[in-house]
């Protein structure tokens, strides 16, 4: 089939980012090309409107991300995404479809999909944009970094990666055979576990002492292996900003050759650094304190060497798990299974949490008792934010469907009705038309509550520091209930957050106190420990009610939309804050928002 679009070779310039789009609609696809092109310099847009075409492109040619609509003439959105997972399981894979259900999302991310964006909303061009170079650019990094860690492990010469007092952090299997040891048996050791005890002090004093300034060491050691034999090696040993040192080792049976190798070499010791400094990597002692400490842990943790050796690992764990015993129990899991893998809450110095992929292996001397245990952490806080919001746009975009075809059906068929009546008795249609007009003024109402539930919905981009107090006054001067009071505590701080966004949650908490607590209601903005409140002395929200007022479309009153409530629940998630419903001191209601709960609203997931 042809796609109606002239296909054109993608550029090879080495910045642009190659995006190839599958949509059956000729239109779709050229609209969105040319509104890529014009947002990204970096976009270059390849258009087909078969699967079969995509799969043949992507044989054929690179591909930086996928966009693709679900429904196809030849297979849907999702089939293509499990074909496409079984030739690269990273790729960026967008699905950006205007028909959009939980199962259909659900079956999306089961398969591997990057994000879901609703096309046809308003900015889902420009935020299609946005995700692609972002995804691109993460997916470049890392296939830059497994490139360099499967460089390191399947190279056929020995390299290890001690810190700067010498003790191993990581070697390859070519590195372990050499000395006849495995990997596992030299991690935590000391590098002069290979050389003879008469060397040592060479070692210290014109090594080790000697390289942070110098930046390299090159020479010739004679070492041991680990049944007593010695081997003359030659070892080229780099140092690294964040204070590892590098070591490639040859055993010296053609000197000439190995010098070119290790020139070879070089290049490669720049490429380590920086993969090492995308992981925390540090080692404990047998009780589970801190012995070793690279930079990547002290960017993921914030705690300085100096400052956290010596300090036991349940420093980093949050303080419900160490009441909990989980750091002694994962230490115990560890030398159980060989090795512990988990995700979970870990605290940085600063005391905020993070969501961290975590790996915790033993390390076992000769003799089969532990020296310790080698860590290894990856900061995974942005991979489940975008992972929550997915799901909540999924759910939303659930929501809006049985919307859209429950409650917007009923004033379109009252209109419709309202019509016949009129067509079959022209003189009787006056009570018809006010009819059909209540009908559509409905259908508008909800239109507007849905546009704007959408748009408060989606992430603050921008976090300001903005004052509740001028928010909330704001906010008030758009509300018309003349007989109704706002007072605003003293002590109320501020917030940080989109101030549009703010003033909207304050808009709809206000009338909605108006609403259902009359007129001459009173309504309260405070501050409490860690967030803020809106209360009123109006009768207040049953207990049995409280969750359901969030719910879109719910209401207590007549002629409302429901509305008012989602759009401040959407508003709350944008910010990451948690929202609850209690009530006030005169027994009215109250709604509590925590604006430091994005670690709890994460986990709840």
């Amino acid at each position: 089939m042809s796609t109606g679009t002239r296909r054109e070779p993608m550029s090879p310039r080495p910045e642009t980012i190659r995006v190839l789009h599958v949509d059956n609609d000729p239109a779709m696809l050229d609209t969105t090309k040319s509104r890529l092109e014009q947002e990204s310099e970096t976009i270059s847009v390849q258009s087909v409107q078969t699967v079969s075409e995509a799969l043949e492109l992507l044989e054929a040619d690179r591909v930086d991300c996928i966009v693709s609509d679900y429904a196809m003439p030849d297979t849907d959105g999702v089939s293509f995404l499990r074909e496409v997972r079984s030739r690269n399981s990273q790729l960026p894979f967008i699905l950006f479809t205007g028909q959009g259900s939980e199962e259909i999302a659900a079956a999306a991310i089961s398969a591997g999909v990057t994000d879901y964006i609703k096309k046809g909303e308003l900015g889902s061009v420009d935020r299609l944009s946005d995700h692609i170079e972002q995804f691109v650019e993460n997916y470049r990094t890392e296939d830059v970094i497994a490139r360099r860690l499967l460089a390191m492990e399947t190279a056929r010469e020995g390299i290890g990666i001690f810190d700067e007092d010498g003790y191993f952090i990581y070697v390859n299997s070519a590195y372990a055979e050499m000395y006849g040891y495995t990997p596992p048996e030299l991690l935590g050791e000391h590098w002069t576990i290979l050389c003879p005890e008469e060397d040592i002090k060479r070692v210290f004093k014109e090594i080790l002492t000697e390289i942070p300034s110098a930046g390299r060491w090159l020479g010739e050691v004679e070492q041991i292996t680990k049944d007593g034999s010695h081997l003359l090696t030659s070892q080229a040993l780099s140092y690294a900003d964040n204070g590892t040192i590098i070591c490639v080792s040859f055993r010296i049976s053609d000197k000439q050759e190995a010098e070119k190798l290790l020139a070879e070499e070089r290049q490669r010791f720049d490429l380590l650094i920086e993969a090492i400094t995308e992981y925390a990597i540090f080692s404990t002692d047998p009780d589970g304190e801190i012995t070793t400490w690279n930079s990547g842990s002290e960017r993921i943790n914030g705690y300085e060497q100096g400052e956290i050796l010596g300090q036991n690992i349940s420093v980093l764990y949050t303080q419900q798990d160490i009441a909990e015993g989980e750091p002694d129990h994962h230490l115990e899991l560890a030398l159980e299974e060989g090795s512990l893998h988990e995700k979970g809450w870990r605290t940085r110095r600063d005391g905020h949490q993070y969501w961290a992929d975590f790996t915790l292996t033993p390390v076992e001397e000769e003799n089969g008792e532990y020296h310790g245990f080698v860590c290894v952490i990856r900061d995974m806080t942005d991979w489940l934010e975008r992972e929550r919001q997915l799901q909540g746009a999924v759910r939303q975009l659930d929501r809006f469907a049985g919307i859209l075809s429950h409650d917007l059906r009923n004033p379109l068929s009252t209109a419709k009705v309202s019509l016949e009546l009129i067509r079959d008795d022209p003189d009787d249609s006056l009570e018809h038309v006010d009819r059909a007009d209540r009908a559509l003024t409905r259908m508008d109402q909800l239109i507007e509550s849905l546009l704007t539930l959408a748009r408060e919905g989606k992430s603050v981009d921008e976090f300001l520091p903005l004052s509740l107090a001028d928010c909330a006054n704001t906010a008030w001067k758009s509300i018309n209930a003349p007989d109704a009071t706002l007072t605003i505590d003293s002590a109320t701080g501020s917030v940080t957050g989109d101030s549009e966004r703010i003033i909207t949650l304050f808009e709809n908490l206000f009338r909605n106190a108006v609403e259902y607590g009359g007129g001459a209601v009173t309504i309260r903005v405070g501050e409490f420990d860690d967030g803020f409140f809106v209360e009123d002395d109006g009768p207040g929200i049953p207990s049995e009610d409280r969750e359901k007022v969030f719910e879109q479309g719910y209401s207590m009153g007549d002629n409302q939309t429901g509305f008012g409530l989602s759009i401040v629940q959407s508003i709350a998630t944008a910010h990451n804050w948690d929202i609850a419903v209690t009530d006030s001191e005169t027994s009215g209601a109250r709604f509590e928002f925590r604006t430091d709960a994005i670690n709890g609203g994460l986990e709840s997931m």
